[in-house]
């Protein structure tokens, strides 16, 4: 029988700690401008609507356009994010590559950069493209009469038709990436220009549970 680390409650307490900290002191109106004129350096047009939202272990400052397009500055948080300069090169290879190599939908990468390129001093950071869609995959699966406490559950009235639509989506997706057999397991890395032109498999792989 496999052995499993204790989890640790303390750890995890401080880490919560860290990036909640870190997140009371980045939203104010000064710091809130401040990214929206980087974004708007990077990607120009007419700005109505600026939102921050939080999720996973990032948080994303999406900045809506007059025109209904919109970009998303994605950030690691402190704290919820192992290695982030590490973890964003990969992210910045991974979505080049298949945006090159499958028609997966990708969104765009307009800008990137490590924590040290960062003139913000937010971290490193992700300037991408954001794909308009109605609900992510979750939230179409997902049983509507769950909280967000709960553990996700299959809605047990979803049609056959819907199901199966979904599923079909999913396994074109992975039909693609098996039809790319790849030599080793690891991360994408970027070896020429910017945008990426060429990559190599020789990143370390960066998992979660």
């Amino acid at each position: 029988m496999s052995r499993l680390l204790s989890y640790d409650d303390i750890a995890w307490q401080v880490s919560e700690d860290r990036a909640q900290s870190w997140l009371d002191n980045l939203h104010d109106t000064n710091r809130y401008v401040a990214i929206k004129d980087f974004i708007l350096e990077h990607r120009g047009g007419i700005p109505i609507r600026f939102k921050p939202v939080v999720g996973g272990s990032n948080i994303s400052f999406r900045l809506i356009y007059n025109d209904t397009s919109s970009v998303i500055l994605r950030i690691p948080i402190p704290g919820l994010s192992v290695l982030p300069n590490e973890k964003v090169q990969y992210e910045v290879a991974t979505m080049q590559w298949l945006k090159k190599n499958t028609s997966i939908p990708v969104p765009s990468v307009l800008h990137w950069g490590i924590s040290e390129h960062n003139p913000l001093q937010l971290g490193p950071y992700i300037l991408m493209e954001f794909i308009e869609h109605d609900k992510t995959l979750g939230d179409r699966l997902r049983d509507p009469g769950l909280t967000a406490n709960d553990r996700p559950r299959l809605n047990p009235d979803i049609s056959t038709q819907d199901l199966s639509f979904h599923y079909r989506q999913v396994a074109e997706i992975y039909l693609q990436l098996v039809r790319t057999p790849m030599p080793n397991i690891g991360s994408f890395i970027g070896t020429r220009g910017r945008p990426y032109k060429t990559w190599t498999l020789t990143g370390r792989p960066l998992s979660i549970h």
